[in-house]
């Protein structure tokens, strides 16, 4: 899985860098294009995931993991729209 903060952080340099000339390479956009892609692949996998871990947190030991995984509704960690804005 790839870094998520990090390819945050390469678009979020990009575009500010890039704000103020244009751009003449296109094959320099197709790359940022393709990390964008990237980025939001890789969001997707992390809801993929939660919603794998959220549905066995009953059987961890741990009280902190099992609070992450649980709903802020229910008195959790986790905002309770985050799995379905990601997905």
């Amino acid at each position: 899985m790839p870094d998520a903060e990090k390819l945050l952080a390469k678009i979020f340099t990009y575009s500010i860098k890039h704000r103020i000339k244009a751009i003449y390479f296109e094959d320099v956009s197709l790359k940022k294009l393709t990390e964008f892609r990237t980025l939001l692949l890789t969001f997707k996998q992390t809801s993929e995931y939660l919603k794998e871990l959220i549905a066995v947190k009953s059987e961890f030991k741990g009280k902190r993991l099992a609070q992450l995984l649980t709903g802020d509704d229910a008195g959790g960690l986790l905002p309770h729209n985050y799995i379905s804005e990601l997905a």
